[in-house]
This record gives C-alpha cells, sequence and structure tokens, in this order.
C-alpha cells in the first residue's frame, strides 16, 4: 500500500510537468505550460485531475489498475525496446550509461513486461480497451501537433 501510495503521489507530480514540456515545445497544447505564481503548470494540473475524476466515474478500482498498469507496461516496454534500437542503429554514439549484461537485461525487462500485457488482455476486460484507445488517441494528437508544427516551422 505505501508501494503505492508513492508512486500514485509520485504520478500526480510529475504527469503535469511532462504535459507542461508539451506545451512548450508545441504551440497549439501551449495552455498546458501556463504557471501560476508558485510555478506550478495550473493548467496541466486541472488537466490531469479532470482525467483523474473521469477514469474514476466511468471504471471501478480494479479496471483502473488494470487500465494503468497495462499502459504503463506498453510505454516501459516501447522506450526499452527504443533504446535498444538506437543501440543497434548507432552504436557508435557516446552513452551516458552502461547497462549491465546488456543486451540480456533488456530483453528479460522486455519479456517480463510481454508477459504482464499477454496476462492483462487474456483477462478482456475493458481496461484492455481504454488502454489501446488511449494510446492511440495519444499517438493521433502527436501526429496532429507534430504535424502542425512542422508546418508553421515551429517544431525544436
Amino acid at each position: 500500500a505505501l508501494g503505492l501510495v508513492s508512486a500514485v503521489g509520485a504520478m500526480i507530480m510529475a504527469g503535469p510537468r511532462i504535459y507542461a514540456v508539451m506545451g512548450e515545445d508545441y504551440r497549439t497544447l501551449s495552455f498546458l505550460s501556463r504557471r501560476n505564481a508558485r510555478g506550478a503548470p495550473s493548467h496541466a494540473v486541472v488537466l490531469q485531475g479532470l482525467l483523474s475524476v473521469g477514469m474514476m466515474l466511468v471504471m471501478d478500482i480494479e479496471a483502473i489498475f488494470t487500465y494503468v498498469g497495462m499502459c504503463l507496461s506498453l510505454m516501459s516496454a516501447a522506450t526499452v525496446a527504443g533504446l535498444m534500437w538506437l543501440r543497434y542503429k548507432e552504436p557508435e554514439l557516446e552513452r551516458a550509461y552502461r547497462t549491465p549484461l546488456y543486451p540480456l537485461t533488456p530483453v528479460v525487462f522486455l519479456a517480463l513486461m510481454g508477459w504482464s500485457i499477454a496476462f492483462s488482455v487474456m483477462g478482456a476486460s475493458a481496461s484492455v480497451g481504454w488502454s489501446a484507445a488511449t494510446l492511440a488517441s495519444g499517438f493521433l494528437l502527436y501526429r496532429l501537433v507534430r504535424s502542425s508544427a512542422e508546418t508553421a516551422g515551429l517544431q525544436r
């Protein structure tokens, strides 16, 4: 329970700050980068709060855990796979850190994430559909925002 509370606290702090950086990077989302007098990304915090309340209204706690777990597993796996891909495509690039027992460590991690995702999908809960819808809508939003930034010549 303590681990869950600390994870929720970390997500509450990190989530809006990620939205705020997205707002700084893309003009279409600039409303998310607005900060209050104390420096907190207030619009992003409100957005995260509304999304959280919305989830609580349409899902029970077990479905929310499955949904969040599925999304986090997919994103973690995609991140690790992306890092492995970059190492393969650009082996001469200097790395900020070394991964012990590479490539065994990330392969084991990806296998465990694959098992976790497969286990969730076999449960065939509605949360899996919500996870897929969230990731698909996030991808579409990214493509729309990025293409509008490229058209306007604003992307960093």
